[in-house]
């Protein structure tokens, strides 16, 4: 594919060998062992990981035997554009106990804007399908969802299209590095207003979808002040291996692999430095974010989205800065909504192991 928005850069069909996913996996082991961590999380990602399926296959099984004798729990997760999403492939990936996100933009309109196949033809249909077959196997399938201008006049349209075929699971992925034109903003607004109404409408209907831009105001709303949902690993607990075997902070600080000031170290000499993560407490926040009453359920705790933005893990941009305080009021209400009218749905997923906090 040839994905307008794609933040790998120049298609370079770069592989990583298995000697590369070996020691990447044997250096993860070793610092958990180090470190007492309680778990490892592989995630296979790219470009598209299933062009290099067998290799995919191989240190998943490589991975499982290493992490059985060091005694270390271990899941997986793939992120695929879904056009090698065979039917032999879904049941492989199945028996390996991989979880799947698959990459979905919405209606055909939409995710043709952007997402079309290197010669340039459309995408949209293989990917429906795709999504029907995965569906089927895991109806709690994750589907990812990039929100650019070319796509976001058709959000609403994509959402119900996208629920009514089964999704119950969608990340909105917002292109912070896009030049958004005030139209593509007034755009986005209104379609996280019909977007609003949809979650509600969902959950009258008893058929709730989990919607990430919302349903994680909520909760941080619920939890108070102190802890992190957005639970962004750039720097601290997270770290991505290129095909050269180079370490970065995160799969999207890869790019090309080109190097730079984000390389870590490598899979042979393991971390050699670090680099800053996103701002934790209020003094080493910077100037904007500081007493901005938004903060604790804010998204600028990634900083990945953050240096896509800005070339600062720690510093914000300004549309993700207008994305969090467009969004927080619409999901309050319709938090606020569904709270009022005792949702059960509502009730049992979000106060279910919650106490809310006394007053709210």
């Amino acid at each position: 594919m040839a994905c307008t928005y794609c933040f790998a850069g120049a298609k370079t069909a770069a592989a990583m060998s298995t000697e590369t996913g070996q020691a990447a996996i044997d250096l993860a082991l070793a610092g958990l062992a180090a470190e007492r961590a309680p778990a490892l999380e592989i995630a296979f990602f790219g470009g598209e990981p299933l062009l290099a399926w067998d290799r995919l296959v191989d240190l998943a099984g490589y991975a499982r035997g290493a992490a059985e004798r060091a005694q270390v729990p271990l899941s997986f997760q793939v992120t695929t554009n879904g056009t090698l999403l065979t039917p032999q492939r879904l049941e492989a990936l199945d028996r390996l106990g991989v979880q799947v996100a698959l990459s979905l933009d919405g209606v055909p309109e939409a995710h043709d804007a952007a997402r079309p196949m290197a010669g340039g033809a459309p995408s949209a249909a293989r990917v429906w399908d795709a999504l029907d077959r995965a569906l089927e196997r895991w109806p709690d399938l994750t589907v990812v969802s990039v929100l650019d201008p070319a796509n976001i006049a058709l959000l609403e349209r994509s959402l119900a299209a996208l629920t009514a075929r089964g999704v119950r699971r969608l990340v909105l992925n917002p292109n912070w590095s896009a030049r958004w034109a005030e139209w593509a903003l007034d755009a986005w607004r209104a379609g996280y207003e019909r977007a609003a109404g949809l979650y509600v409408d969902a959950y009258r209907a008893g058929r709730p979808f989990a919607l990430n831009v919302f349903d994680d105001k909520i909760v941080l709303h619920l939890l108070g002040p102190a802890p992190r949902l957005h639970g962004c690993g750039f720097g601290q607990g997270e770290c991505a291996v290129a095909p050269s075997g180079r370490l970065y902070p995160c799969g999207r600080a890869v790019g090309e692999d080109h190097g730079g000031p984000l390389v870590l170290g490598d899979v042979a000499s393991g971390l050699t430095r670090t680099v800053a993560g996103p701002a934790r407490d209020e003094g080493s926040l910077p100037e904007p974010c500081r007493g901005c009453a938004l903060r604790a359920r804010c998204a600028s705790h990634c900083g990945c989205a953050n240096h896509e933005a800005t070339g600062d893990p720690q510093v914000p941009g300004e549309v993700l800065c207008w994305h969090e305080r467009m969004s927080i009021p619409l999901a309050d209400q319709a938090a606020a909504t569904l709270f009022a009218e005792r949702n059960p749905d509502f009730i049992g997923r979000f106060y279910g192991g919650l106490s809310p906090r006394e007053g709210d």
